[in-house]
C-alpha cells in the first residue's frame, strides 16, 4: 500500500512539473495585440507548397517584432537569418488593427504579403503571410527551431491542444481519487466515493479552465 501510494505521489508531482511546463508554453506562444504588435501572426508559406495550412507554414510569433505607429501605419521589424525583415500596415478604417494594405521587404527586397485571416489576440487583428523570402530548407529549418514553441502549438491548432488539456484534466482526476482512496482506506467504501468526487470536481475544474485558456490565448489556426 505505501509503494502504490509512493507511486500516485510521484506521479501528481510529475503531472504538476508537465503542466506548469504546457501552460508555460502555451502563455509563450501566445499572440498579444496590441502590446507586442498589431497582428496576430506572420506566417512564412513554405515554398515547397502552395496549400495553407499550418503543417505548410512556418510562425513569426508578433512579440519576436518591435513595432512604432505613425499616424496612417504600422511599422514593425525583426531579424530573420541575419537581415531585417520589415512589415508595413496601413490602418484600417473601423478598427485599425484591420490593415488595409501591407508592404514588406527583406533585407533591400520587397517581397509577398497577403492578408489570410482574422484572429483574436485577445482582440480582434489580422494575421499575414509572407511569401518569396529566397530562404533554403535548411534556413526555413532554423527560424521553425528559433520559435519552436510558437511554431508547435500554432501549428498543433485546438484540434491538438483541446485533447492535450483534457488529457490533463482526466489524469490529475484519476490521480487525485486514487490518492484520496488510498490515504483514507480506513473509512472503507465510503473513501471511494468521496475520492472520485474529489477526483471528478478537480478534473472537471482543469478541463473548464484550460479550455478558457485556450479561448483566451487563441492559439488556434485561422478564423
Amino acid at each position: 500500500m505505501q509503494q502504490i501510494l509512493f507511486l500516485t505521489r510521484f506521479a501528481i508531482g510529475l503531472w504538476i512539473v508537465l503542466f506548469s511546463t504546457f501552460l508555460f508554453l502555451l502563455f509563450e506562444a501566445a499572440p498579444n495585440v496590441p502590446i507586442y504588435a498589431p497582428f496576430a501572426q506572420i506566417a512564412i508559406q513554405s515554398p515547397s507548397s502552395s496549400i495553407i495550412s499550418p503543417e505548410n507554414s512556418i510562425y513569426l510569433p508578433n512579440s519576436s517584432f518591435t513595432c512604432t505607429e505613425t499616424g496612417t501605419e504600422f511599422q514593425c521589424k525583426t531579424s530573420i537569418q541575419d537581415r531585417s525583415l520589415a512589415i508595413n500596415l496601413t490602418k484600417g478604417t473601423e478598427n485599425k488593427y484591420f490593415g488595409t494594405t501591407c508592404n514588406a521587404t527583406y533585407g533591400a527586397k520587397q517581397i509577398i504579403c497577403k492578408n489570410i485571416g482574422g484572429n483574436y489576440a485577445p482582440i480582434t487583428s489580422d494575421t499575414y503571410r509572407i511569401e518569396d523570402l529566397a530562404l533554403t530548407f535548411e534556413q526555413l529549418q532554423s527560424v521553425k527551431q528559433k520559435y519552436w514553441a510558437a511554431n508547435l502549438l500554432i501549428g498543433s491548432g485546438e484540434g491538438a491542444l483541446i485533447p492535450i488539456s483534457a488529457a490533463f484534466a482526466l489524469t490529475i482526476g484519476i490521480l487525485t481519487a486514487c490518492s484520496v482512496i488510498f490515504l483514507n482506506n480506513r473509512w472503507g467504501k465510503s473513501s471511494v466515493g468521496l475520492g472520485w468526487g474529489i477526483g471528478l470536481g478537480l478534473g472537471t475544474t482543469v478541463l473548464i479552465s484550460m479550455y478558457l485558456v485556450l479561448n483566451l490565448l487563441n492559439l488556434g489556426w485561422i478564423d
